[in-house]
């Protein structure tokens, strides 16, 4: 390939979408979650060891049902989130009661410690798409002014960004629960 191309090779098309629109914009703006950070790997490995340190000892239930219930109870909470019919502190740990429910255990204080884990633990992930960074520094260099923009939890976000390494190529962070 000539030129600048290169960089874009076996990315996820909404990278071609960015290479297309560059010509034309100097402020390029980023989801985190599911864009830039592999949030289904992490989500997925995360809660494969809470399932098995804190659920397994009490059921039967295979990790992969619980998965796809949580799977299931957990968008449809955000979804009331983000129409702010919920608050915050509520979907952090009613969506992993439910799912305790549905396999039935009602034990409030492993849901507790699953909410609080899950999101210590998946900040601790660093798992970035490949190619990104790559990206990140070839927009960078090319002058553009990035931004990330995200609806996940504050104590999750800023440590992401910290331990994947790509802090320093943004110009601003815009989290929803910050700015409303």
């Amino acid at each position: 390939m000539k030129g600048d191309e290169w960089i874009f090779e076996g990315l996820p098309t909404n990278y071609y979408l960015c290479r297309l629109l560059m010509k034309k914009y100097k402020h390029v703006i980023f989801d985190l979650d599911r864009t830039l950070w592999d949030f289904d790997r992490v989500s997925h490995e995360v809660l494969a060891e809470l399932f098995s340190e804190l659920v397994q000892p009490h059921t039967q239930c295979t990790f992969e049902y619980f998965h796809e219930i949580y799977a299931v109870i957990n968008s449809g909470l955000w979804e009331q989130y983000r129409r702010h019919e919920i608050e915050k502190e509520f979907l952090r740990v009613k969506r992993f009661s439910l799912a305790l429910e549905e396999i039935g255990l009602d034990r409030p204080w492993i849901a507790n410690e699953m909410a609080d884990e899950y999101v210590k633990r998946t900040a601790d992930h660093a798992y970035l798409f490949p190619g990104t960074l790559e990206l990140l520094s070839y927009l960078k260099e090319k002058g553009y002014v990035l931004s990330v923009m995200t609806n996940g939890f504050k104590e999750a976000q800023y440590p992401k960004i910290a331990r994947s390494g790509i802090g320093p190529y943004f110009e601003y962070l815009f989290i929803s629960e910050e700015i409303g």
